[in-house]
């Protein structure tokens, strides 16, 4: 009696288990015809880095914006050593995005010469880490 109720038992989860991955998988196909989503491969690794301009908005704080090709993570950026905000991240490319101008928001204004750097990371292989600085000058 015991083996046939376990038996029962292993049956019921078994079949549990199936029917879950099936509708998981249903709901996936239906949301890719539903919405229009087709997938198109992985996103470009990060290729080149390069600091575009720099300026003072009305707040009185040093903007710096990179722009970046490829799709990147894990940005540390630092501006006389102290670490820099992100204040937008831009896309451009169409119709599909290749890359970001991050606009970075870093200290005060203060006249004199300031050194920047910014270094981003790759979100798929190889996993580069690419980097980027140049000298503000502030008059």
């Amino acid at each position: 009696m015991k083996r046939i109720v376990r038996f029962i038992i292993l049956v019921m989860t078994l079949t549990m288990c199936m029917s879950m991955l099936c509708f998981a998988k249903e709901n996936v196909d239906n949301d890719v015809t539903r919405y229009g989503i087709e997938p198109k491969g992985p996103a470009p690794a990060v290729s080149s880095v390069q600091v575009t301009n720099a300026y003072i908005k009305g707040d009185g704080y040093v903007y710096v914006v990179v722009r970046v090709v490829g799709y990147g993570q894990n940005i540390y950026s630092t501006y006389d050593g102290i670490q820099c905000q992100m204040s937008k991240a831009i896309p451009f490319g169409s119709p599909i995005v290749t890359g970001y101008n991050y606009e970075m928001k870093c200290r005060p204004a203060e006249v004199g010469n300031h050194q920047f750097t910014f270094s981003i990371t790759s979100q798929n292989s190889p996993w580069n880490t690419m980097s980027a600085s140049a000298v503000i000058t502030v008059s």
